[in-house]
């Protein structure tokens, strides 16, 4: 017999939830950066260990460059279409938790890919003037939270 796939209230509540918090908080924060922050000028919150630095990458993630022809907002449809498939048969709701930050997370910088061609960075940690790590932002956590999620839930809820 088919099993019937249903998107429960439940697992559509938490996605969307997630997901929307994820998109407002991410684009209000670049908003806000781009229009109050000069272009790649840090500004130093906690000595050289935070700073907000406003840049856009129009590359990959942490700047790696691809060829020019690089189809970055096709993937990141493809990527989009994906999750919302793994959330429709995932039968296990805990799993809701990682798609929903992936998610968001991608939604919020093919929102920056479509308007400028490139992603808002501005969150640039390290511990030196000269030991940096790549400028990111809000999007580029959460995708990174559902990433971490996605192998942490079998570790801590599929144990035997």
């Amino acid at each position: 017999m088919k099993e019937k796939v249903v998107l429960s209230r439940s697992k559509f509540l938490i996605f969307s939830g997630i997901s929307l918090f994820v998109i407002l908080i991410d684009q209000s924060l670049k908003y806000l950066v781009a229009k109050n922050m000069p272009y790649g000028k840090p500004l130093k919150i906690m000595g050289n260990y935070l700073w907000i630095t406003y840049i856009k990458n129009p590359y990959g993630v942490w700047g790696i460059k691809f060829p020019e022809w690089f189809p970055y907002e096709l993937i990141a449809f493809l990527i989009i279409a994906l999750l919302i498939a793994f959330l429709i048969f995932e039968k296990k709701k805990i799993y809701v938790l990682s798609y929903s930050f992936l998610f968001g997370g991608a939604i919020g910088n093919l929102i920056d890919r479509l308007r400028f061609k490139a992603v808002v960075d501005f969150i640039d940690v390290g511990i030196s003037e000269n030991l940096r790590w790549p400028i990111f932002n809000i999007a580029d956590s959460s995708i990174t939270i559902g990433i971490i999620l996605l192998f942490l839930i079998p570790l801590i809820f599929e144990r035997k």
